[in-house]
């Protein structure tokens, strides 16, 4: 009994602890209410997601995703039995599209739909289409161990008794039941086998690492089951603060035995518990708090994730951007946007620029042009970026060919540009969030990090940190060196970019030798700081090894292949990349 005790109690504090995070959290985000969504909403359904197919629109300049979705009860609109949620974003024969922030549903999701806008459906004319009203706020998923209902805002417990009653008043009327589904009952269930049949988990090793970077986590225990069979691995969910999980593909399993499993961490993973269900449907969360210090974004396909990189795109080693005609005569707003470009270049090395002409394209589109404008978004997303590309000569090279930046234009997003304390949203840094998705990077589940999921009315993060460059570097690396699909290179950077006086100190006064090496270098420091690490990629980006620089200055590349290595050297105030070729 005192055992079950303590554990209630911990699972409280866990749960206590992401409803603490999504709260405080800072993809950029403003709070749409449950009165409004039910109010906005066509059709309001609670069912479980069968299935998923994504299609191209009829001039093949859009991909979207069709959700199957079951229903088992309708709070508002028509009687239906089953429903298709409409997302944008996909993958069609080879080809990506990427809508970030979107809805990410998957199969055997089951929560609360708030949907609108009915649309014809591409698969049967019996069916209905809607989209999520508010986008990724449309979905309030339930987690049926601890009957929450989840949204990146909020989570809601005691489904069948405060969130039903809180729909139903709302929407002034009883809901009608299509299916028998019992939540309580779910969740006894759950919980019966989390309690009596449930595997352990002693310990995961490394307690901190990245995601969907291909770093391999190893989970021990007892109980896993001698194989995979059905159990999955799931970490918290970086997309709406920790608050939901997210399960790691098939293809992300490197081995799996009764007491130890190895596995990639998956790109949507944030900082948070990890969950381990086996072959039986039997579940166990950890103790501990896996840390996720940054995550990129990855091509997807055949329970797989592969590597994104860029490429030269506009024949200068680089990527062009566009401004909509109206963005551009936004003084303020184009002023911030180019600010933001040299931030990211200067610190990262990403070689963008600013096309001298403008377009009246104001939307996301497949067209071949990097479009940076304001249009109408979804309630509650302040910007948008979308992503094209995908696989060429085989599944495992994927690139990013466009990408579009679209930011709101309601009077309910309102911007301020000077820095200063007026009433709105900082569209600094709302584009410097944006653009590190463009420099494919994920959320992570830190109110501190620029790329947090959302952020507060007035506040300002106009800061890259550590965190952020190390991510943007590895993807710099690849994307430099790294040729794939026959497309020539990005190159770094080149424009003016003065150092600051601790970088400039680094860059004279830190050295390497021998370099080139046949095993180990040694980093000479004459200058006034402290050097704190130095963190070396391959030539595709991958993360090879990360020293602490207080305990040593020697750096081994024993048993690493021959070519060259990028080595980011970091002090407290400041960070330079320099190259060393393993002979």
């Amino acid at each position: 009994m005192e055992k079950s005790f303590t554990r209630k109690l911990l699972n409280l504090f866990i749960l206590l602890f992401f409803i603490s995070s999504s709260f405080n959290a800072q993809e950029v985000l403003r709070e749409i209410s449950l009165e409004e969504q039910i109010n906005a909403s066509n059709l309001v359904v609670e069912g479980k997601v069968l299935s998923k197919e994504s299609f191209w629109n009829s001039n093949y300049t859009k991909i979207f995703t069709v959700n199957t979705v079951e229903v088992y009860k309708v709070f508002k609109g028509d009687l239906v039995e089953t429903v298709e949620v409409i997302t944008p974003g996909g993958f069609v024969n080879g080809k990506m599209q990427k809508v970030i922030p979107s809805l990410q549903l998957n199969t055997n999701d089951i929560g609360l739909f708030t949907l609108h806008g009915e649309e014809k459906s591409v698969k049967s004319d019996k069916i209905k289409a809607f989209k999520p009203y508010s986008s990724v706020q449309g979905f309030y998923k339930y987690n049926l161990i601890d009957n929450v209902a989840i949204n990146p805002f909020s989570v809601i417990k005691n489904i069948e008794e405060d969130f039903y009653a809180r729909i139903e008043k709302i929407s002034n009327s009883k809901f009608s039941k299509v299916k028998d589904f019992k939540v309580v009952k779910n969740t006894l269930k759950n919980n019966g086998i989390k309690g009596v049949l449930a595997p352990n988990i002693t310990s995961f090793s490394p307690t901190s690492i990245t995601a969907g970077t291909q770093s391999q986590l190893t989970i021990t225990g007892t109980g896993f089951g001698a194989t995979q069979g059905a159990g999955s691995v799931s970490f918290r969910n970086a997309d709406d603060g920790g608050g939901t999980f997210v399960t790691a593909l098939n293809g992300q399993i490197i081995s799996w035995s009764d007491t130890a499993i190895v596995l990639e961490v998956p790109s949507l993973a944030g900082t948070g518990t990890i969950l381990v269900t086996d072959d039986s449907n039997s579940s166990v969360e950890s103790v501990n708090l896996l840390t996720v210090t940054y995550a990129l974004s990855n091509g997807q396909a055949n329970d797989t994730e592969y590597k994104l990189q860029h490429v030269d795109m506009n024949g200068d080693g680089g990527i062009t951007w566009i401004f909509n005609s109206d963005f551009e005569s936004n003084t303020n707003a184009n002023t911030a946007f180019n600010a933001v470009l040299k931030n990211w270049s200067c610190e990262t090395g990403i070689n963008w620029d600013v096309d001298s002409n403008t377009t009246t394209v104001d939307s996301a589109l497949d067209d071949g042009l990097n479009v940076v404008s304001f249009n109408v978004l979804p309630a509650g997303n302040l910007g948008v970026t979308t992503l094209y590309g995908g696989a060429c000569n085989n599944s495992e090279d994927w690139v990013v060919n466009q990408v579009d930046l679209i930011f709101d234009n309601t009077d309910l997003s309102p911007w301020f540009y000077d820095g200063g304390t007026n009433l709105g949203y900082d569209f600094y840094s709302v584009a410097l969030h944006e653009l590190g998705h463009a420099h494919l990077l994920n959320h992570v589940v830190d109110s501190d990090d620029v790329m947090d999921y959302d952020i507060a009315l007035e506040q300002q993060n106009r800061t890259l940190n550590s965190k952020n460059i190390d991510a943007a570097n590895m993807v710099q690396a690849r994307s430099t060196a790294n040729m794939i699909c026959s497309l020539p290179l990005m190159s770094a950077y080149a424009g003016s970019c003065p150092l600051s006086v601790e970088d400039e100190e680094l860059n004279n006064s830190v050295s390497m030798y021998p370099n080139p090496t046949i095993g180990q270098f040694f980093i000479k420091n004459d200058s006034f700081l402290t050097l704190e690490k130095a963190v070396i990629y391959d030539v595709s980006g991958r993360l090879i090894s990360n020293t602490d620089l207080l305990k040593t200055k020697v750096i081994s590349l024993q048993g690493v292949s021959k070519g060259m290595y990028f080595v980011n050297i970091h002090s407290s105030n400041g960070m330079i990349t320099k190259k060393i070729l393993k002979e």
